[in-house]
């Protein structure tokens, strides 16, 4: 409770030094403001007196030998100077009351949340003692569990430490054996290396060999089928000759049955006779026609083989 208390203290002085911050920051733009509208006083009064000044000078005429008159007054970039001064001081002067209108509900609002904080510290003080009491003693509650927890945490960070010494000691003993076991893996592998040398040189003289004898194989399968195929050019060239003679021999026949039907056309004693031998040679030439594509489908089927 006194710790709640004394940081709702700390912080209550701590506003207070900031209202008081922006109580002399009010104060100070209150002055600078009097001083501005004294500074604005000053110059009206001398804007009225020029105006005084033009007002007797603006009709005043003078005359120089026979030259035309010459109207006396002030210049006109001194008015206009003039006005652009008072322009701005004008303007400083609002944007100052502006400011200071924000400064002083800034200070009213900080006011409120102070008086706030008053009653809550004032409640805070009135509460009974039991509630005092019993925060407290909540304090101490979480105090002791928090002490609890440090010292399990610092038992634990001690066992992760020895552990973790342990474990340093166990990886320095299987890096040594690993050393050793890559050291035999060396030899072993160097031993291994020349055992398949020679297993290599041998079975490579094995596929020298059964390649040689693959080859010699394949060799005299390739003659066996030249031999085949020379036997069926054979064939086919003396089936070709036979079919040119029986070609040519048709043909003879062909001429001899037309002669024939010529002659016996020229001879018969009327025409049923004639479209008999007609039919008749017809029918010997698609006899004819079917034996040649009979020949000539056979002698596909055996260039194909």
């Amino acid at each position: 409770m006194d710790e709640a208390n004394s940081s709702l203290s700390a912080e209550n002085n701590n506003k207070v030094r900031s209202y008081d911050t922006l109580n002399t920051l009010y104060h100070e733009t209150r002055q600078e403001m009097e001083l501005l509208n004294k500074q604005l006083y000053v110059k009206d009064n001398i804007i009225a007196d020029l105006k005084a000044r033009l007002a007797r000078y603006e009709r005043t005429y003078m005359t120089v030998g026979d030259n035309e008159p010459v109207v006396l007054g002030p210049s006109m970039s001194l008015l206009e100077s003039l006005c652009k001064e008072i322009c701005k001081h004008k303007q400083k002067r609002d944007e100052l009351e502006i400011k200071a209108s924000r400064q002083a509900e800034e200070i009213q609002a900080l006011t409120a949340e102070l008086k706030e904080k008053e009653l809550e510290l004032e409640r805070v003080r009135s509460e009974p003692e039991h509630e005092k009491d019993q925060e407290i003693q909540r304090l101490r509650s979480a105090l002791q569990e928090r002490e609890r927890s440090e010292a399990t945490r610092a038992v634990l960070c001690t066992s992760l430490a020895e552990e973790a010494d342990q474990l340093r000691g166990q990886l320095g003993a299987t890096v040594k054996v690993c050393k050793e076991l890559l050291a035999r893996m060396e030899k072993e592998q160097k031993s291994q290396d020349q055992t398949k040398g020679e297993e290599q040189e041998g079975r490579q003289q094995q596929e020298e060999e059964r390649e040689t004898t693959d080859a010699t194989e394949k060799i005299e399968q390739l003659q066996q089928e030249n031999q085949q195929l020379k036997q069926r050019v054979t064939y086919v060239q003396s089936l070709n000759s036979q079919w040119q003679k029986y070609d040519s021999s048709r043909e003879d026949y062909i001429r001899g049955l037309c002669q024939r039907l010529k002659e016996s056309s020229g001879q018969a004693a009327g025409p049923g006779l004639g479209s008999v031998s007609s039919m008749m040679l017809h029918q010997e030439i698609a006899r004819l026609n079917g034996l040649l594509e009979d020949k000539i489908s056979e002698c596909v089927r055996l260039s194909e083989r």
